[in-house]
């Protein structure tokens, strides 16, 4: 969640003064790189779908027999073509076995089993909470210290999601990830 203070102008402009230069980054030099924020994000949340659909796809199959069909190839192709929007060599009749990209994520046999989409639902809760209690004033000591009272003291002695709960004081919703997407 603390990321979301780097896109804050006067947070930029001091952590600016911190750097070994003598003068602070310029008010048009923040805007431009406030502007830049979301460039690309629409790639890396559509890579996050698509590595999420084929992590679930692999280890919540409907059966056992369904498990020892899947190609897992063909499903990572698949996934990329419907989730992401990428189409490989097989649109024009190549082998489909054209990319293994699967095989470079290790989170799929390390333990994750169906977990990955955990790191996009970070990102909804972390977004919710900023805009919650941080938004209108990122700077805001009672604010502060009640997340660091409510959630970051609390540490792992009660489930998260009762945490996050707490902290906003209501279920948590995607509204403000959507937002900061610019949906």
């Amino acid at each position: 969640m603390l990321e979301h203070w780097c896109w804050v102008p006067h947070v930029l402009k001091s952590l600016s003064s911190h750097w070994d230069t003598k003068e602070p980054i310029s008010d048009d030099l923040i805007a431009k790189l406030i502007k830049t924020k979301n460039i690309n994000s629409s790639i890396s949340t559509s890579r996050q779908l698509v590595f999420s659909t084929y992590d679930m796809a692999i280890h919540c199959p409907e059966s056992h027999e369904a498990m020892e069909a899947l190609d897992l190839a063909t499903e990572w192709n698949r996934r990329r073509a419907e989730v992401g929007g990428v189409k490989g060599p097989e649109s024009i009749g190549y082998d489909l076995n054209w990319s293994q990209g699967f095989n470079n994520v290790g989170h799929y046999i390390g333990g994750y089993d169906a977990g990955y989409y955990g790191y996009m639902y970070s990102e909804v809760f972390s977004a919710d909470m900023y805009y919650t209690a941080f938004k209108a004033n990122p700077l805001n000591g009672e604010q502060g210290r009640r997340y660091r009272h409510t959630v970051l003291e609390k540490g792992g002695t009660r489930p998260e999601m009762e945490l996050l709960k707490e902290f906003l004081g209501r279920e948590p919703t995607p509204d403000a990830f959507f937002e900061e997407l610019g949906l």
